[in-house]
């Protein structure tokens, strides 16, 4: 049985505006989306009345409809390889997951989802899994970001609920960013908390980060802690509250377990704390009395207290001193965690981890469970047991636990730590399904059976931003050949496999499901019949009303604070067993894993200002590849010095786990001791710089969130040989990977260009290829076969130049390859990279017809006049490079970066990059 998708008539005007939301962070950016319904072209604006940006867009956001190119989409059903119609694949992946029930039961199937799944894609896979195949293993990759936060909330509060919102950010008297790189992570609020600044020179601006980053420019004050030392500043707070009398004993009446947490923290004195947190005790001090004495605090969190060993024991660290203090459930004041993915609250709302159920009930409740169940008319009782988590996969498929996994959205065998060792476990489980909708996903490479899932701008469904806030993710072109929504998918298997209520045709059915959920046995004379999401207002939304759905917060604007009329009553509504809130009992904990002789640094993982989890989207925009090109390692000075490191030298990073090789950054942002490095780079984009590669899995008990942000690695210089780039025709990066992959390849980098793609190569002279990297005759046969050009019909003028130098030091070796006066190819070799010529003006070439004129200028890489070469994409929003900022600082004799930006534009947009503009002026 195959259920037909309803969509509404597509309207008559040739241009179409649609209010969507941005496919990235948690801020949940709106998005205004121009149509052009005879060539599906999209423009992108930001909707001005989403209250998330208020018309504000950061680079990735602005770049939406670069990514739309659909050369690297997966476009049919896939088994074993072979393309397949919708039917069979349902039917297969149905029968195959009814016989690994028969012969192994419910428990050997898992499902691994994803954060930029929509509300109804979750929501039917969550209820398909613990509601009717029997399982609870059912996790998210939220599991690497917010599961910390999650565990955190439910312990404090006694349930997942943020007690803020994002006007809380210019309301603050005093904001604390702990872990996070806001102005790169999350630049639309980083830009309210600039302008908050601004209206309020008052205000204090607290980082707690152990790298100096673009957040760092607008502090008043940056600790830059040891890593793995949050716990030991936070019960050190604590025990500075305490000892000093800033006590809120109104709010105390409403919390319990004080006592314990106060005797935990009893040791934790200023001094103790200044040592293991390597930070002057005078700018401890400070912070403390900051935090003591201001009424208005937000303590804004992320991954660098979420992504640790005791990831919960932070969190809670974190929160022990709003309660003490009663900074929280006000305008201005809170414990605020930020979430990294579009709808990783709406994944929270779904119940898509494996120890959660559905619609805030709790899967320990055997009440929940059974209200659940009876709701979904679930043909069993759903198991109280945690499923599977993410960091549990790799071992339970590789101890036979796990015989079938389906993994949506997500590309794990980049970004699960020990990801070499989740790659083989893939290769040895018996099914492994996979919905995706690029074909640059690693995971894929593993796939008994592939699904093309729609995409951003192709599917329709709901996302839950940081602050609670339901919007609406809208169509706005027609799905690309046969993908299909992942709600979709999963309710055909479900199907087929004879279970009934799946029978949805369009997903305002599914949202309007989820919703009346949210609002079974939600309130009552208990508070703890009650729980705080309930969107049961919507229950019966129609299409038209679903299809015009405004952006909407769930809940009060703040939660747990005082009641004014009178402090003595109840917080608000809680959750906890006792009806008070818990303070949680913290002993600060070192990370798993130290560094020793062998592997003396510590590697930090987290983004980079323009790419994306994996580059599976943004790596197709070609803005997004120009600020940092490569894969970098970030490191000190004084810490490159002894390995004879400088600037863009070849580093090869060791850990017990894996090796990769990536460039060097060395830069005195950079905490000595420490190193970083971006987490984007997949086997698609970078030779060998997956860093899930080298990462323990160590995990908090509480949440078995992973341990990415510690991790003892030893750094070694790598010398090159020789180097090359070549840009080629797009349509040709499939006909090269076979060559890339090889092991002579010792690094090579794709960057997807204006007009072309650009291959960045360097061997060793360990290498075999070093014998033919400069003979001509090798490199024409190489390109004749990745233009598609048969030896028989080979019809390309080549132009070429070569040199040697006598002793044989020195060789240089550049082809262009043209077709009828259009170039197709242009490759340059050296064995010195600085006569690698800059691209630019080459990738503009490309597609158009050349005279005779600009064809002698192509192995220049630059004509002899008229070119300006802008320089390395420094800010992306407005396409301006860093030669042209240093020109505008020197003709305009510019003091700030409000100056350069009145004159080139730069930084006039999300402000993300106003700290690297910083840098230029200060040079």
């Amino acid at each position: 049985m195959t259920t037909t998708i309803q969509h509404l008539a597509p309207q008559k005007s040739p241009l179409t505006q649609v209010k969507t939301t941005c496919a990235y962070c948690g801020v949940g950016c709106g998005v205004l989306a121009t149509i052009d319904e005879n060539t599906q072209h999209v423009s992108i604006d930001g909707d001005p009345t989403h209250p998330a940006n208020f018309g504000k867009l950061c680079s990735k956001g602005k770049a939406l409809g670069d990514t739309l190119d659909r050369d690297r989409r997966l476009a049919h059903p896939m088994i074993h390889g072979e393309p397949v119609d919708w039917d069979t694949a349902t039917d297969f992946v149905a029968k195959s997951l009814q016989q690994t029930i028969d012969e192994y039961g419910a428990d050997s199937i898992m499902l691994y989802v994803s954060g930029q799944l929509l509300t109804e894609d979750y929501y039917v896979a969550n209820k398909f899994t613990k509601g009717f195949l029997g399982t609870n293993n059912l996790d998210s990759n939220s599991r690497l970001c917010m599961s910390s936060a999650v565990a955190g909330y439910k312990r404090a509060f006694g349930s997942d609920t943020v007690p803020c919102n994002y006007e809380d950010i210019e309301n603050s008297d005093l904001f604390i960013i702990i872990g996070s790189n806001m102005a790169w992570c999350h630049p639309i609020l980083f830009g309210r908390l600039k302008s908050s600044k601004q209206a309020n020179p008052n205000k204090k601006i607290v980082v707690i980060d152990p790298r100096a980053t673009d957040s760092t420019a607008i502090a008043d004050l940056h600790l830059p802690i040891r890593s793995g030392t949050d716990t030991h500043l936070f019960v050190g707070l604590l025990n500075y509250l305490h000892q000093n009398g800033y006590a809120n004993h109104d709010y105390l009446r409403h919390c319990d377990n004080l006592a314990d947490a106060l005797a935990a923290s009893d040791s934790w004195t200023i001094k103790k704390v200044a040592k293991i947190c390597g930070v002057n005790e005078s700018d401890l001090t400070e912070f403390y009395q900051l935090f003591a004495t201001t009424t208005k605090t937000v303590s804004f969190y992320s991954m660098g207290v979420n992504q640790a060993s005791n990831g919960t024991d932070k969190v809670n660290s974190i929160i022990n001193c709003h309660l003490y203090t009663g900074k929280l459930g006000y305008e201005g004041a809170g414990a605020f965690s930020i979430t990294g993915q579009p709808n990783a609250m709406g994944g929270r709302e779904v119940g898509a981890l494996a120890n959660l159920l559905a619609s805030h009930f709790e899967l320990k409740n055997s009440d929940h469970r059974q209200t659940v169940a009876n709701f979904w008319q679930a043909p069993t009782s759903i198991s109280g047991k945690d499923g599977v988590k993410a960091t549990q996969c790799a071992d339970a498929i590789l101890e036979g636990q796990i015989k079938a996994i389906w993994i949506m959205a997500t590309n794990p065998v980049v970004s699960l730590p020990e990801a070499d060792k989740f790659a083989m476990a893939l290769q040895q489980c018996p099914l492994v399904i996979v919905s995706d909708c690029s074909k640059d996903s690693d995971t894929l490479d593993f796939a008994h059976v592939a699904l093309p899932a729609q995409g951003w701008s192709e599917k329709s469904g709901t996302v839950t931003n940081s602050e609670r806030r339901i919007s609406r993710q809208r169509r706005l072109v027609t799905p690309f050949a046969d993908a299909k929504p992942d709600w979709w998918i999963v309710s055909q298997v479900a199907q087929k496999m004879g279970f009934v209520g799946f029978d949805y045709t369009h997903d305002y059915q599914v949202f309007a499901e989820h919703a009346r959920l949210s609002g079974e046995k939600n309130g009552g004379e208990k508070n703890t019949d009650s729980r705080s999401f309930n969107i049961s207002h919507l229950a019966n939304i129609s299409q038209n009303e679903y299809d015009n759905l405004a952006p909407f917060q769930w809940g009060q604007p703040h939660y747990f604070g005082l009641q004014k009329q009178d402090p003595h009553t109840t917080i608000g509504t809680t959750y906890t067993d006792t009806q008070k809130l818990h303070f949680v009992t913290v002993t600060p904990a070192v990370p798993k894993s130290l560094p020793d002789e062998q592997y003396p640094l510590v590697l930090n993982t987290g983004r980079s200002r323009d790419q994306w989890h994996t580059m599976t989207r943004t790596g197709i925009a070609p803005q997004l590849n120009q600020h940092l090109p490569h894969p970098l390692v970030a490191i000190h000075p004084s810490d490159a010095k002894p390995l004879g490191l400088q600037n863009n030298d070849f580093v090869q990073i060791n850990s017990p786990n894996g090796t990769i090789l990536v460039r060097a950054d060395v830069t005195e942002k950079q905490r000595q001791g420490d190193v970083f490095i971006p987490m984007h780079w997949n086997q698609h984009f970078a030779a060998n710089a997956r860093v899930g590669k080298l990462i323990s899995n160590h995990y908090d008990p509480f949440s078995q969130q992973p341990q990415l942000k510690h991790q003892p690695v030893r750094l070694q210089k790598l010398t090159m040989q020789a180097f090359g780039w070549l840009l080629i025709d797009k349509h040709c990066d499939e006909n090269l990977l076979s060559w890339l992959e090889s092991p002579d390849m010792t690094y090579w980098v794709r960057n997807r260009q204006s007009n072309s793609s650009q291959y960045f190569f360097a061997i060793d002279n360990q290498s075999a290829v070093m014998t033919t990297w400069f003979d001509k005759q090798y490199w024409q046969q190489q390109l004749s076969v990745w233009l598609n050009q048969p030896a028989q019909a080979y019809n390309f003028d080549i132009i070429h130049y070569q040199h040697i130098d006598t002793d044989n030091t020195s060789q240089d070796l550049r082809l262009a390859f043209l077709q009828n006066g259009q170039v197709h190819a242009l490759l340059f070799l050296s064995t010195h990279e600085h006569k690698l010529p800059t691209h630019n003006w080459l990738d503009s070439q490309f597609g158009t017809t050349l005279d005779s004129h600009t064809r002698k200028w192509l192995l220049m890489g630059k004509p002899a006049t008229g070119f300006i070469d802008t320089g390395r994409i420094v800010c992306s929003c407005m396409s301006v490079g860093e030669h042209t900022i240093v020109e505008t600082i020197k003709k305009y004799h510019c003091k700030t970066v409000v100056e350069v930006g009145k004159h080139c534009k730069a930084g006039t947009n999300c402000g993300s990059c106003l700290g690297e503009i910083s840098k230029i002026l200060a040079g």
